[in-house]
């Protein structure tokens, strides 16, 4: 079975929990990671699964 990871980056941490449950909804794997380079913060979603089911995640992240 093929597997993606795919990286979403996030401007802020207000959304983190409820985009780790829809992705748990989808039987996706989500990590959650704060990036720190120098002075630049971003905040990282790692998300690691079949490329359907990523699909149908994006489809639903986008109507939030």
């Amino acid at each position: 079975m093929l597997k993606n990871v795919n990286m979403i980056l996030l401007g802020s941490d207000n959304n983190v929990d409820k985009i780790i449950s829809i992705a748990a909804k989808y039987d996706l794997v989500c990590t959650y990671k704060i990036g720190v380079y120098g002075q630049f913060k971003q905040h990282e979603l790692l998300v690691i699964g079949p490329n359907y089911r990523y699909k149908k995640f994006i489809n639903e992240i986008k109507a939030l």
